[in-house]
């Protein structure tokens, strides 16, 4: 049972990411269905492998897929006010491309393929039809059955296609939506089917937001330096943070970090140590706004050598 503030929290794996307090969902499994009752029955499990138990969250994508269209309205009228952020998920993509990022993929070769061998192994398992072997040995014949192994005849072309995905990018900019979705003193919190929350409100943005103000202040349009100033504060945020879920999701391709270790790199905590260290981005800012104003260059230097001395204090 999902129910309160657990069920707010799950609902974008059941593609619910809006709205959840207003939706219920209601999983009945049929009566063939592989389970058995855990002895006190209080919950669940598994018949088969390791009799794991059987949790909500499982039937995410199956209630994702099959949500009628008037539910689908419902969600999208209590979603917030779309902000575009398409450029940097699209260099998001990037990123991913080059870091060769994948859910699931075969596993490629100088050659673009990798022969499977006709013997017993992980990519093999024996059938019944025929014998073989020299010598009146008898072996079964074997047929591909590891799905991460590429028959000889793949296209390299083929290998890729089933990419990861940049994360889709929903802002956060109510304290109420911030709440439902537990991200109150947290950056950010992302889904395993491609969402990615991001709390507007988080204090990384104010800050760097006065910090890019102090150096403009002497500009004759206060006004538009101040919008200009959350309008690179907030994008920075964005692009740390999305990039952090990049890096994370990368780790995959690393033997030494089991799924546990990702997860702990995804988590909301994680991302918001991410979001905190603006310093690095400040400068690239710094630059993209005085292309537009043009502040005072003595006043600019000033400041940043405050920051590097505020840098250097704290290293």
């Amino acid at each position: 049972m999902k129910t309160g503030r657990g069920w707010s929290i799950n609902a974008p794996l059941f593609g619910i990411p809006f709205g959840s307090k207003h939706i219920s969902v209601h999983i009945e499994l049929p009566d063939d269905a592989d389970v058995l009752p855990e002895a006190y029955r209080q919950f669940l499990r598994y018949q088969a492998g390791e009799q794991d138990t059987v949790q909500a969250a499982h039937f995410g994508d199956l209630v994702a897929q099959h949500r009628p269209q008037w539910l689908i309205d419902v969600i999208r009228s209590f979603a917030p006010e779309s902000t575009s952020s398409d450029d940097i998920r699209d260099e998001l993509q990037k990123l991913l491309y080059d870091l060769r990022v994948r859910r699931v993929s075969p596993r490629p070769t100088t050659t673009g393929i990798r022969l499977v061998d006709t013997a017993s192994g992980v990519g093999a398992q024996p059938q019944r039809d025929g014998e073989g072997g020299a010598g009146g040995a008898s072996r079964p014949k074997t047929k591909h059955i590891d799905l991460n192994l590429a028959p000889q005849g793949s296209k390299a072309a083929d290998l890729w296609k089933d990419r990861e995905r940049a994360p889709e990018i929903v802002l956060l900019r109510t304290a109420e939506e911030i709440e439902e979705k537990q991200l109150k003193g947290r950056a950010g919190r992302y889904y395993e089917n491609g969402q990615l929350f991001l709390n507007m409100l988080y204090p990384s943005i104010g800050e760097m937001k006065d910090a890019l103000e102090a150096s403009y202040a002497t500009v004759a349009d206060l006004d538009t330096m101040r919008e200009a100033a959350v309008r690179q504060a907030e994008k920075s945020m964005v692009l740390r943070v999305g990039r952090a879920v990049v890096f994370a999701l990368a780790k995959q391709l690393n033997k030494e970090w089991d799924p546990d270790a990702v997860r702990h790199a995804l988590a909301p905590e994680s991302l918001s140590l991410a979001a905190d260290d603006f310093y690095d981005s400040i400068q690239s800012a710094r630059r993209s706004m005085g292309r537009q104003f043009r502040p005072n260059r003595q006043g600019e230097e000033a400041q940043v050598e405050d920051e590097d001395d505020f840098l250097r204090e704290t290293a």
